[in-house]
């Protein structure tokens, strides 16, 4: 359940609690200091928590951002398209280390024929 509420707010900036924790976890999960009462409801939104949890979670084996964005991407909600996250996980793991967008993308052709356009952006790393 830990899993499920940290990829919400990690991924989708959900912070309820509601439909995953039952009360009693809930309670506990305001006593360790991850979660607190905003308008009468439990919401999970302390940064440096969120991280701690994470770390510990991804080091122990419980959590893998990459495995929760696979399970997610046929899943969609209103607020939460799975399929845009895994999407925007994966370019960002493609242009993590610097690449240069032009080795990554194919630009159109007649773009670069145009001399009112500067597009020296395309060989700037990410």
């Amino acid at each position: 359940m830990l899993r499920i509420v940290i990829y919400g707010q990690i991924v989708y900036g959900s912070y309820t609690l509601k439909p995953f924790a039952p009360e009693d976890d809930i309670k506990a999960f305001i006593e360790y200091g991850f979660a607190r009462t905003k308008s009468k409801e439990a919401v999970i939104d302390e940064p440096l928590a969120i991280m701690a949890v994470r770390n510990w979670l991804t080091e122990n084996g419980h959590f893998s951002l990459l495995d929760c964005l696979q399970e997610d991407a046929g899943k969609q909600a209103p607020r939460k398209n799975g399929f845009e996250a895994y999407l925007a996980f994966y370019i960002y793991k493609v242009l993590e280390n610097g690449a240069r967008l032009n080795d990554v993308f194919t630009f159109r052709s007649d773009f670069a024929r145009r001399k009112d356009l500067d597009l020296s952006w395309q060989n700037e790393a990410f």
